[in-house]
């Protein structure tokens, strides 16, 4: 399938920036109905939990140290006004809260996060996009009965500096596309909608450079309802993005290294993906759609052959997705074995894994709580997430499992 590719130079925008071992005695350890493991064949050693609460549905993201990023916290032990911030950090190891944006630039100060970098130091927000929810795909649009100008900004959060990269006309809902994260953290690639001219344009910002290149999609652009997701390469030879439509959401590919680059399809039912370091493999988590997808999995695929592996499926819904540690060297995944559904850690190797290790089994999983697994900045941790599908003010447990490499 041809496609026209217009490729522009924006220019610089802005200029601000895995026998069971004992226990520890010092482990502090879930509930009984979970059982820690600390398997010492593998190089992966579980050296400890720790357990806190929180409201559901307000963890967006685990960053460096011991941070975690809540949005809408709401919660009565946090002081004003961080509790009527759109967006705090909390210290789960001493039970305290950081407000954000402390340099009161009030263009961010109510902004959202609509995206996190692979190594957690920096935010995505934008002031018009209301932000992710419990995914890196999820957004709400501020309503409004008029055309609004939205802003992206990046903000460091080790420097607590914030700089804009664009900002566009939003016109309605459809306008914007998705935004996503190079894995190697250098673009930021997001993608607008042209209605009228049934076009999408992808616009890749340069971190390093902060400039802007701009490729347009036209031919066959109809066929798409809509486009998440987009990936820039390392190298800048494609575009990797999920494109919506009556069949379900698909992963392509655009190949900018062709005379006449054309979209490439890669697979069916892709909810989620992380491009891996070599750029010829991708995991991906799969959409459920059924009667075709009735069970969640988490899945390899060889871009060039187009081979899928599975790496691990199971029928509980309650469970979703993997994380890829911020060196890109290692996934944290759920795993369905008989009686439990156990949290694995692996080394990414190739196509595959290697090292494959339980470090947590979760039996007897409340229907109505569903989790999620994500990696801190450094890799020593892993976030062992709960929510619900509702709203609620009671709190939920939540688990950070330490981790050593031997």
């Amino acid at each position: 399938m041809a496609v026209t590719l217009i490729c522009t130079t924006i220019g610089t925008l802005f200029f601000w920036n895995l026998t069971k071992a004992e226990e520890s005695k010092t482990l502090v350890l879930p509930p009984k109905e979970n059982e820690l493991w600390n398997p010492v064949l593998s190089k992966t050693v579980v050296t400890g939990v720790k357990t806190f609460k929180m409201i559901p549905n307000k963890i967006l993201g685990y960053l460096e140290e011991n941070n975690i990023l809540l949005r809408n916290p709401m919660d009565k032990r946090i002081p004003e006004p961080i509790r009527n911030r759109k967006l705090c950090i909390y210290d789960a190891y001493n039970d305290g809260y950081k407000d954000l944006f402390l340099s009161d630039d009030s263009r961010i100060e109510g902004a959202a996060v609509v995206g996190i970098s692979p190594d957690r130091t920096k935010l995505l927000i934008s002031d018009k996009i209301l932000g992710i929810l419990l995914s890196d795909k999820d957004y709400i649009f501020e309503p409004s009965e008029k055309e609004n100008n939205c802003e992206l900004y990046i903000y460091d959060l080790a420097t607590d500096s914030s700089y804009k990269i664009t900002e566009f006309l939003l016109r309605y809902a459809k306008t914007f596309n998705g935004v996503g994260w190079s894995d190697d953290g250098g673009y930021i690639t997001y993608c607008l909608k042209r209605d009228e001219e049934k076009t999408y344009d992808f616009f890749v910002y340069d971190i390093a450079e902060k400039k802007t290149e701009k490729y347009t999609l036209s031919e066959e652009a109809d066929k798409y309802s809509y486009i998440d997701l987009p990936k820039y390469s390392k190298e800048g030879q494609c575009i990797f993005f999920i494109g919506g439509g009556n069949s379900g959401s698909k992963l392509y590919k655009i190949d900018l290294t062709e005379e006449i680059p054309k979209v490439e399809w890669l697979a069916d039912d892709v909810a989620f993906y992380n491009v891996l370091k070599d750029e010829k493999n991708i995991v991906f988590l799969n959409s459920l759609r059924e009667p075709r997808t009735l069970k969640r999995g988490v899945y390899f695929l060889d871009i060039e052959t187009k081979e899928i592996k599975t790496l691990s499926e199971y029928q509980t819904k309650n469970h979703s997705g993997y994380d890829i540690s911020p060196d890109g060297n290692r996934i944290v995944y759920f795993y369905d074995c008989e009686g439990s559904i156990d949290v694995k850690v692996a080394t990414l190797s190739g196509k595959g894994i290697k090292d494959s290790t339980t470090i947590y089994k979760m039996v007897n999983n409340p229907s109505d709580i569903w989790w999620r697994v994500l990696w801190n900045g450094n890799g020593t941790k892993v976030l062992l997430s709960s929510n619900k599908s509702m709203e609620s003010s009671d709190e939920l447990e939540n688990y950070i499992i330490e981790l050593e490499y031997k």
